[in-house]
């Protein structure tokens, strides 16, 4: 079955605001390419999310983990 990368990344990003885990929010089967790709999107919809904190040394911004 192919299923449109957009879904995975329209899904992945969805998951993303409800799930911190994405072994959790992960609907496709783990080795799969639906699953690389929905990790990969996730992964990026969850640092996008996080909040910036300046350092003032450095004046580098860093996301908080």
């Amino acid at each position: 079955m192919i299923i449109p990368i957009a879904r995975i990344e329209r899904e992945a990003t969805e998951a993303a605001k409800l799930y911190s885990d994405v072994n959790a929010a992960c609907p496709y089967p783990f080795d799969s390419d639906a699953a690389h790709a929905f990790k990969a999107f996730f992964k990026t919809a969850r640092n996008a999310a996080l909040p910036t904190v300046p350092d003032l040394k450095g004046g580098r911004v860093w996301r908080k983990a």
